[in-house]
């Protein structure tokens, strides 16, 4: 089952929700143990690898959101209304961080110069070389890197609270 229905996510769905999932975490792992590097090798070799997986990411949002757009989102009417309007806001919070987040870095990077590039070609941002643009894009990347943290927290304790607590089907529609 490609599609999803009333009750049960589709395969689509499912792989981009894991697969981007698993990007996401490993870019946040990552991008903590990178910044809190000394200066090496290593280090510039995470950034360049961290930078072109965040692009990736975002080319994988704009496929992921026509296709939320075009299939039916699986029913929560079985919820209380408060933990439907959590579940919302959790998942537009997620869609808008997973566009803030590769934006922000990737034109943190731009203005700061260090432009990311595969096999030589360059990928800028539409923004132009400045500290103080590289330095708010980075804060922009910070924040929201924290926010990120959080709300995934928070989506993974409303997941598991729902399988065990509420013993309702909502994680298991989204396992593979």
């Amino acid at each position: 089952m490609l599609k999803n229905t009333a009750t049960k996510y589709g395969a689509v769905s499912k792989s981009f929700h894991w697969l981007m999932s698993m990007i996401i975490i490993s870019l946040i792992i990552v991008g903590f143990i990178m910044t809190s590097m000394d200066k090496s090798a290593l280090k510039f070799s995470l950034y360049d690898t961290h930078k072109l997986t965040g692009l990736f990411l975002l080319l994988l949002v704009l496929p992921r959101l026509i296709w939320r757009l075009a299939n039916i989102t699986p029913s929560l009417a079985f919820l209380p209304k408060w933990e439907r309007v959590l579940d919302r806001l959790g998942q537009y919070m997620l869609y808008l961080l997973m566009l803030a987040m590769p934006i922000s870095g990737w034109c943190m990077s731009t203005a700061a110069g260090y432009i990311p590039s595969i096999g030589g070609f360059e990928i800028a941002a539409p923004i132009s070389q400045s500290e103080s643009l590289a330095s708010i894009f980075k804060e922009i990347h910070f924040i929201s890197a924290w926010i990120l943290v959080a709300i995934l927290v928070l989506h993974l304790v409303g997941a598991l609270k729902a399988h065990l607590i509420d013993k309702n089907y909502i994680l298991k529609r989204m396992l593979p």
